[in-house]
């Protein structure tokens, strides 16, 4: 009993390591894995998707588009090799067009009814053409007598900056006949920079007739150079024991100011000292 018992063993038991093998074999099946440092990442294949080629023209060879930024966001150009493509409002475009053939004539026709004729090299196979992006576009490619199929622009708005008032202090000094120190304190962030961001007082008088584009304090603040996205805004104010009365309030509102030009101003608070 026990001799056939072994030959039993010894013929089941590759058996299940093999079925084992395959079933840890499928069960990673379709799985990739990254390391990053000393983690590792696993995404399943998936939820990858394969991004589709575009379709050009036959006649064309290869693309050199050149992407210079608008100032507020960079002075860096740098080049993309498709015909799609997504940019900042205000991003200057250059397509240098390489066909495999000379052709007599090139173009970009854009669906906003314009057209930029592009500029040949001598041997009629090198073409160069640039235009301005402010809002989002879909163009055709004109090679010759041929059409190609539509491609897209788009184009990434810049967003005004975001303010956040984060807390108000007020400190009564007995020393000194029970006058205020006011600490106003919020934070300003903006996608791509800011030029100048602040706290402003307000009279009570004017609390309701005070617009921001009557106000000075618009103005940039030198002080902060290109690429601050996110700077406190800090005021210490004192008020003196005469201007703490029982009807006396401190008025105040917060305001940002980004690289595009876009600025933000917060509520109106007020304090009742």
């Amino acid at each position: 009993m026990r001799r056939y018992y072994t030959k039993f063993l010894m013929v089941a038991l590759p058996v299940m390591i093999l079925l084992a093998a395959g079933v840890f074999l499928y069960m990673g099946k379709g799985n990739a894995t990254a390391l990053s440092g000393n983690n590792a990442v696993t995404r399943d294949v998936a939820f990858c998707a394969v991004e589709k080629p575009e379709q050009w023209l036959l006649g064309i060879q290869a693309l050199s588009l050149a992407i210079q930024p608008p100032p507020y966001i960079s002075p860096d150009e740098r080049r993309w090799h498709k015909f799609n493509l997504s940019v900042d409002a205000g991003t200057q475009l250059a397509w240098h067009i390489s066909t495999r053939q000379p052709v007599k004539c090139a173009a970009l026709v854009f669906d906003d009814g314009s057209t930029v004729k592009l500029k040949s090299s001598p041997d009629g196979k090198c073409w160069n053409g640039g235009k301005i992006i402010h809002s989002p576009v879909t163009y055709r490619v004109r090679v010759g007598h041929q059409l190609s199929t539509a491609y897209s622009i788009k184009v990434i708005k810049d967003m005004p900056p975001v303010i956040h008032l984060k807390n108000v202090g007020v400190i009564r000094n007995r020393e000194r006949s029970d006058s205020l120190k006011v600490n106003i304190s919020g934070m300003a962030a903006d996608d791509y920079g800011l030029t100048g961001v602040r706290v402003v007082l307000i009279p009570s008088s004017d609390v309701k007739n005070s617009p921001v584009s009557g106000d000075t304090s618009v103005a940039p603040d030198k002080s902060l150079g290109r690429g601050i996205t996110r700077h406190p805004l800090q005021r210490v104010v004192i008020l003196p024991a005469v201007a703490v009365q029982p009807d006396s309030k401190l008025s105040f509102y917060l305001l940002a100011r980004d690289t595009y030009g876009h600025y933000s101003r917060s509520a109106t608070y007020t304090i009742h000292p």
